[in-house]
């Protein structure tokens, strides 16, 4: 595998329809690899060229020693908002870790019932 850019590593399945979702948002701006289809030296090789990797629990998608491939990383991004099950320790210092809090959170002020105003009534003596 070559890359012109560091690759941004899918390591989880998509379906055809959102890869091509992500194949035109990215238009371009970075090659896309899916580490679900690739076989044990093609992802140590993504892996270890991955500009971004996008995940959903690296505890259940990478194998035991490669996330230390990962050191030359700028991002990991997790689909998921919250990461507290997901060992982080075994992730490479240095490499920022981001996630999804409240991406598939309805907006509570959109909520039907929810733009009321609400009052404090002073304490009546």
């Amino acid at each position: 595998m070559e890359f012109n850019r560091p690759p941004l590593v899918v390591a989880f399945e998509l379906s055809e329809k959102r890869k091509a979702i992500a194949a035109d948002a990215l238009a371009g701006a970075s090659d896309v690899v899916y580490l679900t289809e690739l076989d044990e030296a093609a992802r140590a090789e993504a892996l270890r060229n991955a500009g971004v990797l996008l995940t959903l629990n690296t505890s259940k998608e990478l194998r035991p020693g490669e996330a230390a491939l990962l050191a030359g990383a700028r991002l990991i991004q997790f689909m998921i908002g919250g990461v507290d099950f997901i060992p982080l320790s075994e992730l490479p210092n240095g490499v920022p870790v981001a996630t999804n809090g409240g991406g598939y959170a309805e907006s509570s002020g959109r909520l039907p019932g929810r733009n009321r105003q609400w009052r404090c009534a002073a304490p009546s003596s």
